[in-house]
């Protein structure tokens, strides 16, 4: 489960988002991370990849988030960036 847009972001722009694909045969993403990747600013590369995403990367809703295991303990820790990096 990637919980912020950083290494999404940082791995697209240096070219190499698919070690993620490598490292782990699905990765979860919540759906406010997705929302920020696409948002207005964010750099155009990331943006154009997100949105034709692989079939290795979902997109979890919230409802979803909230009701797996993993979001469950995501929600047992604080995150410095805000509880939207973190909770789902």
């Amino acid at each position: 489960m990637v919980a912020d847009t950083s290494p999404i972001n940082y791995l697209v722009l240096l070219g190499c988002v698919d070690i993620l694909r490598q490292l782990y045969s699905r990765v979860m993403i919540p759906s406010a991370v997705y929302r920020e990747l696409t948002a207005e600013g964010s750099p155009g590369q990331v943006s154009a990849w997100i949105r034709t995403r692989p079939d290795w990367l979902e997109v979890l809703d919230e409802g979803a988030c909230k009701q797996s295991e993993l979001g469950e303990r995501l929600r047992q820790f604080e995150s410095p960036w805000g509880k939207q990096t973190v909770y789902c």
